[in-house]
């Protein structure tokens, strides 16, 4: 059987760039917690680890989690609220 993706199923991205970008920030450290991982790997999103630190900061998201206990769902939301937060400081 062939499953088909309609657009109703799919989780909302703001940007997809940033998310292939935080995907890849995130599991290159996929044992580490996601602020440790984030913070490791600040340059795949175009920050350094300083300004990062203070984006985290008061994020609507569990950081202490592992990177590998993370789910699609939660990957998506952790994309979008970083993406916004990061737009609205520039």
């Amino acid at each position: 059987k062939i499953v088909k993706k309609r657009p109703e199923d799919m989780l909302p991205l703001e940007d997809p760039k940033f998310f292939e970008d935080l995907l890849r920030a995130l599991f290159q450290h996929k044992n580490k917690t996601v602020k440790r991982a984030l913070l490791d790997s600040a340059h795949e999103i175009g920050l350094e680890e300083k300004e990062l630190k203070e984006v985290l900061e008061g994020l609507d998201f569990n950081l202490k989690e592992r990177v590998f206990k993370l789910g699609v769902e939660d990957i998506v939301n952790l994309s979008n609220l970083l993406y916004r937060r990061i737009k609205n400081r520039v």
